[in-house]
């Protein structure tokens, strides 16, 4: 559901999606799960488009973390992190 309104334009609905998510996932899997990263990384891509720049470096930080821990250096998922980190320190 979070995506759905994030590809309508719906920011805020789509934030709170995205941290109902969150926070199943959480309960269920555990703080350094992999899918628990894609949940930071959707709510840093929302924070990064509503132009709240801190929030959105917490998050990728969060997920870049829990990829380098789970995935290894090398991962594609850890270069796509270093990406959207990157997207984040050039608003800033």
């Amino acid at each position: 559901m979070g995506s759905v309104y994030e590809g309508l334009g719906e920011l805020e609905q789509a934030k709170q999606f995205y941290y109902r998510a969150l926070d199943i996932q959480l309960k269920k899997l555990g703080p350094e799960h992999v899918n628990v990263a894609t949940s930071y990384n959707n709510l840093g891509l929302i924070y990064l488009q509503l132009g709240e720049l801190e929030e959105a470096k917490q998050f990728h930080h969060r997920v870049l973390d829990i990829c380098l821990k789970k995935l290894g250096p090398e991962h594609v998922n850890v270069a796509t992190s270093y990406s959207n980190l990157g997207l984040v320190y050039r608003q800033l």
